[in-house]
């Protein structure tokens, strides 16, 4: 076992080598993983090269041998790259001459992918024997299989070692025993060196992804201690009332779903905070009444589904300082009467989905919006006369508009329009 201090072997130059695929991971899960490691003053080394191509320069050869860990990113594509395929050659050449220490990530990827050689990775193997040696492939396989089945940490020991605690909270494991979860923390104390340690801490807090819970009553307050995380998913979790405050102190948060989680009565004000949130889902929050006014907070929002929170009875008026916005559904929100005027503020919004029975006057500042889905709305007796003026409008869709009796006159002023449907079924 490596001894707990750094490296001090002339050689060793870094304590982690980051293996990844560019084309995926790099400025995501690859950034901050990085970035969280430098934090802690772990001297991690990554290739910032954008494109890798096909040949390894002798140079990174070089810094994978004078690494002390070297950490392999797996995703869905990776051995779709044969740079990568031969990157992870030597680091298995590495870990069996130098005895490098070697730990394997699987990136939203079932590790049996990569242990079995099957999916993407069987798919990428075939067609590479097509244009590489017989014994180069053979190689990769044999790297793939032997990192791949080395002792890492399970998307169980990532919510364990993410909450600080020493058994997982109820509703995050997938029904593991309590022998599982205390031999797991007994490896976390005991294996490797406290640099390796830091290193997992850093590299799982990153997203948590929580499917169907049906006993998730609640999420603890040191939720806001994770501050490199960058999604948050939670879905079908129908005991989940609400949301910590703490939740404002994810300032690295880009995505946060919460979708079908139809006991959430509200937000709390604090998410207005998460100034780096891109993404919000609260499709089918049924419970859902109101959003809070904070919400104008979120400038760096992009997309916004409210689709089936029928419960929804008004959005707030600054709404409209959202000015990144791009995407806003609202399919199934029955209860909502009207959009606010401020609507109009929504300068770069590009897709709005929507059954209400009548659209805002200021409809026409949205100078951006592309595609207007209007569909199934019976009571949509007419469209405002200043629909004409959204120039960059190309597909409008009114389809079961049953009660629409006519067109506006200046029709004929959306110059862009592509797709106009009024299909309506009939009895």
């Amino acid at each position: 076992m490596a001894s707990s201090s750094s490296p001090t072997t002339p050689y060793l130059k870094h304590e982690v080598f980051l293996s990844f695929r560019g084309a995926d991971t790099r400025k995501g899960f690859t950034s901050h993983l990085y970035h969280a490691l430098q934090r802690n003053q772990i001297d991690a080394y990554i290739d910032n090269k954008l494109d890798g191509g096909e040949k390894i320069e002798p140079a990174l050869l070089e810094r994978i041998e004078e690494s002390f860990i070297s950490l392999v990113i797996f995703p869905e594509n990776y051995a779709d790259s044969t740079f990568c395929l031969r990157e992870l050659s030597k680091i298995l050449e590495c870990m069996e001459t130098k005895q490098q220490m070697v730990l394997p990530v699987f990136y939203r990827l079932d590790p049996s992918h990569v242990q079995n050689l099957t999916g993407s990775y069987g798919d990428a193997l075939c067609k590479h024997e097509r244009d590489c040696s017989s014994e180069e492939v053979e190689s990769w396989r044999h790297a793939l299989k032997e990192i791949a089945n080395l002792k890492g940490w399970d998307s169980d020991v990532i919510n364990l070692h993410a909450f600080k605690q020493d058994r997982p909270i109820e509703g995050y494991t997938n029904e593991r025993s309590v022998e599982y979860w205390e031999s797991k923390v007994a490896q976390l104390r005991t294996n490797g060196s406290e640099d390796i340690k830091k290193h997992l801490e850093m590299m799982i807090d990153h997203d948590i992804h929580v499917g169907h819970h049906p006993k998730l009553a609640s999420l603890p307050d040191i939720i806001g201690e994770l501050r490199s995380l960058a999604e948050l998913g939670i879905s079908s979790c129908s005991k989940l009332a609400s949301l910590p405050d703490s939740i404002s102190e994810l300032r690295s948060l880009e995505e946060l779903s919460l979708s079908s989680c139809s006991k959430l009565a509200s937000l709390p004000d604090s998410i207005g905070e998460l100034r780096s949130l891109a993404k919000l889902s609260l499709s089918s929050c049924s419970g859902l009444a109101s959003l809070p006014d904070s919400i104008g907070g979120l400038r760096s929002l992009t997309m916004l589904y409210l689709n089936g929170c029928y419960g929804l009875t008004s959005l707030p008026d600054n709404i409209g300082a959202l000015k990144s916005l791009q995407w806003l559904y609202l399919d199934g929100c029955s209860g909502l009467p009207s959009l606010p005027n401020s609507i109009g503020g929504l300068k770069s919004l590009k897709s709005l989905l929507s059954r209400l029975t009548s659209l805002p006057d200021s409809i026409d500042e949205l100078k951006s919006l592309k595609s207007l889905n209007l569909s199934g709305r019976s009571g949509l007796a007419s469209l405002p006369d200043n629909i004409g003026s959204l120039k960059s409008l190309k597909k409008l869709d009114l389809s079961g508009c049953s009660g629409l009796t006519s067109l506006p006159d200046n029709i004929d002023a959306l110059k862009s329009l592509k797709y106009l449907i009024l299909i309506v079924a009939q009895d």
